[in-house]
């Protein structure tokens, strides 16, 4: 029996409605998407960079890292949508221009008739004065002065919104710089010492089984042996935490410069004895004043300001009326028109009453917005200042321990060396020299990442006073422009730090100690 035609098209409905929830039932991602997925990836972040070619040192580091760095990528494409945006809001400022061709059609024809007042009879048979088909089209000029007002400001808003994504970009910038040089010291410290620990690891565990075998043997005093143990083991405790900390920031270092973890990593750092050392005797009033006009983030809160202003004169502008003016171009083919085509224009003046009223509470609203950005850029300020100064105050804490450490390792190597030739006179066992060894080594990685610590101080420093490491410099520059820029950069952040500037001098903290001083 067949199916009439209207119970056919129920059940094709019905199959079209099953079709669509199909489509909607969640479907995993498969494996083999993600694994596609990640190759993917894999080839933009490491796709397209320069090769490491040789020995790096810590400005090509930066460099490098200021190029390939992703956070600094996905910041740099944010300033650019910001510019983006910027476009967009000055476009809406323009009139708008409309255009329409329409084609119009009906069943019957559009027929009236005409009936008396007087008497309430037709007076005329039906006519008609349109076409039952035909073409309209128009092409109208308008222009809203109160959204051209508008679109004016919110194009100014953008505008400060672009300039905030520049500032965002430059904070990163220095956070990527500064972590960078502490990163640096620390792989280069466990580029010089690591090979060595790996050597004295080898002969403390050779040493502490032979203090086994002449415990086990009654050779030796079981609380001596115990003890000599106990301070290897605490050693080798203390190694493999140093160790540690060093080759993390081998892969801390990578993950700045977005090169693969575990993958060949030559540093050119100078020896151990050539390390350059950061001055730390620096005008603390002239690092507030920088930072108070050269940091990223309180920038960012004066174009918040500017924005929250500006907020206050769009409210003010929606209390005025909307004045619109069109000019237009007309065209129709009906046949009954004595003129088919025309030009059109008109001043239209609009407002919503309603508007009157909640004004004054948008207004209020938009300068209670004002006096918060106000209250939070000084509560910023505040922070900075104590940022330069915790800053400045870490600066020679790290020197002063930079300083103990050298002086502990130079009377470490002494006790090494002493007790070498006491072993060469057999007057010392050569376990003992296996100690003194350990605390040589010990002393060495604890200078090295005291200075590494003084060299991130100084580099949180140079953050915390706003200093701009690629001012004025293009992003298409090369990795070698890149890192001349930043090293002349700190040099002349350096140099004109020194020159003290006409500020304030009350309630600044006391100059460093003569110690100090280099």
């Amino acid at each position: 029996m067949l199916l009439s035609t209207k119970a056919a098209a129920r059940i094709v409905a019905a199959l079209g409605v099953v079709a669509l929830l199909a489509c909607a039932t969640p479907r995993p991602v498969s494996d083999a998407v993600r694994l596609a997925r990640t190759r993917a990836d894999l080839e933009r972040m490491f796709g397209g960079q320069i090769g490491l070619a040789g020995p790096i040192d810590l400005y090509g580091a930066m460099a490098r890292a200021v190029r390939h760095n992703l956070e600094h990528r996905l910041q740099r494409m944010e300033q650019s949508l910001e510019t983006h945006r910027l476009t967009g809001a000055r476009l809406e400022m323009l009139p708008q221009l409309l255009a329409t061709d329409e084609y119009y059609g009906r069943s019957n024809v559009a027929g009236s008739l005409s009936r008396s007042i007087a008497t309430g009879l037709q007076s005329l048979e039906p006519s008609t004065s349109q076409d039952r088909y035909g073409w309209r089209n128009d092409l109208t000029l308008a222009f809203n002065v109160l959204d051209f007002g508008v679109s004016w400001v919110r194009a100014q808003q953008q505008a400060n919104e672009a300039l905030i994504a520049r500032e965002r970009r430059a904070k990163v910038v220095q956070d990527i710089v500064s972590d960078v040089r502490g990163a640096y010291w620390r792989a280069a410290g466990a580029e010089q010492l690591l090979p060595e620990v790996d050597r004295l690891v080898v002969d403390v565990h050779s040493a502490l089984d032979r203090t086994r075998r002449l415990d086990d043997e009654g050779l030796v005093d079981p609380v001596s042996s115990l003890s000599y143990r106990r301070s290897l083991l605490d050693k080798l405790r203390e190694l493999s935490g140093l160790r540690r900390e060093l080759e993390l920031a081998q892969v801390e270092l990578a993950q700045l410069m977005n090169v693969r973890p575990g993958g060949p990593l030559e540093l050119a750092a100078p020896p151990f004895a050539d390390l350059p050392v950061p001055d730390v005797n620096l005008p603390v009033h002239q690092l507030e004043k920088d930072a108070l006009v050269q940091r990223p983030e309180l920038r960012e809160e004066d174009y918040r300001l500017r924005i929250s202003r500006l907020e206050v004169r769009r409210a003010m502008l929606s209390v005025l009326p909307g004045v619109e003016l069109r000019v237009g171009r007309n065209a129709d083919s009906n046949q009954f028109l004595s003129n088919d085509d025309w030009y059109s224009y008109s001043a239209v003046l609009t407002k919503n009453l309603v508007e009157i009223m909640t004004a004054p509470h948008s207004i209020r609203l938009a300068r209670s917005e004002v006096e918060v950005a106000d209250a939070r850029r000084l509560a910023l300020s505040m922070a900075v200042l104590a940022q330069v100064h915790v800053a400045y105050r870490e600066l020679r804490a790290s020197d002063e321990e930079l300083r103990l450490a050298r002086e502990v390792r130079q009377v470490e190597e002494r006790l090494h060396d002493v007790t070498r030739e006491r072993v060469a006179a057999e007057r010392e066992s050569e376990l003992e020299l296996i100690r003194k060894q350990t605390d040589s080594v010990l002393a060495d990685l604890r200078t090295w990442l005291a200075y590494a610590d003084l060299q991130a101080a100084y580099g949180r420093l140079q953050g915390a006073s706003g200093a701009d490491s690629l001012q004025g410099l293009e992003d298409g520059a090369d990795l070698q422009t890149l890192a001349r820029a930043i090293r002349r950069s700190e040099n002349r952040w350096r140099r004109r730090i020194q020159i003290t500037a006409d500020y304030p001098n009350a309630n600044l903290p006391p100059a460093p100690p003569a110690s100090l001083a280099r």
